[in-house]
């Protein structure tokens, strides 16, 4: 009986050690992708910073008007976007799976933010990252880096 036990308890170590050898690194690879520790703190290395000013496409308003127009629709993407009112140092945020319709959207649905933009004569600039090529499997996390990379001790919309 003693020897049926110490039998089963190695059948089931044995099999306990094979799915954490052979099936962990998998699962945690399907899990974690894309979070790292670092954005879920909202601390970003300096590397990953200049790594994400690299990735930036930037552009000031007159250029976001015109390019907006083109990419509205089929060619709008996913990732993450930073507005930036120069003139006031205010700064806004934010991520989508439309970002240029997220962009949008938000000029009109935040009061302040709108005012500024489209009454006075601030001068506004844009960051937009897209998801693809960011290193970030989603849009969240990627947001959460723009945030602790631009917005940290500024001022916010």
């Amino acid at each position: 009986m003693i020897a049926v036990l110490w039998l089963l308890l190695l059948l089931v170590t044995g099999l306990l050690v094979f799915v954490l050898v052979k099936l962990w690194p998998a699962a945690k690879e399907t899990f974690f992708a894309g979070r790292s520790p670092i954005t879920a703190l909202s601390f970003v290395s300096e590397e990953e910073r200049r790594r994400l000013k690299n990735h930036v496409i930037k552009m000031n308003k007159e250029a976001f008007r015109l390019h907006c127009n083109r990419m509205s629709g089929e060619g709008d993407f996913e990732g993450a976007f930073a507005i930036h009112n120069s003139s006031r140092s205010k700064w806004h945020v934010g991520s989508s799976t439309r970002v240029y319709a997220e962009i949008k959207g938000t000029l009109h649905r935040i009061e302040e933010l709108h005012e500024d933009y489209h009454t006075t004569g601030d001068f506004f600039s844009f960051r937009i990252v897209p998801l693809e090529g960011s290193g970030y499997y989603y849009h969240e996390d990627l947001c959460q880096a723009l945030k602790a990379t631009y917005t940290t001790g500024k001022k916010k919309y």
